[in-house]
């Protein structure tokens, strides 16, 4: 869900191709450090992401290819 809330409040449409948002900034690292989580579980989220097509993780940089994915596997329905 964070992800979800940084690409519609912090993300910057990626000008080569539309409908992708990158996130600049966190590492999952902080993410984990913002969730109180372990950095093993963003991991595994974010290669779960990853796996659908929703997300690419770049240094330093997520893109988001897929914000309604992103946001169907945050809520769950």
């Amino acid at each position: 869900m964070l992800l979800a809330h940084l690409a519609e409040t912090a993300g910057v449409p990626e000008p080569t191709v539309s409908r992708r948002t990158a996130i600049s900034g966190p590492t999952q690292k902080d993410l984990a450090a913002s969730l109180q989580l372990g950095v093993s579980t963003v991991e595994n989220a974010i290669r779960t992401l990853r796996y659908h097509g929703a997300l690419e993780a770049r240094y330093r940089k997520f893109i988001v290819h897929d914000l309604d994915a992103l946001h169907h596997s945050a809520t769950g329905t």
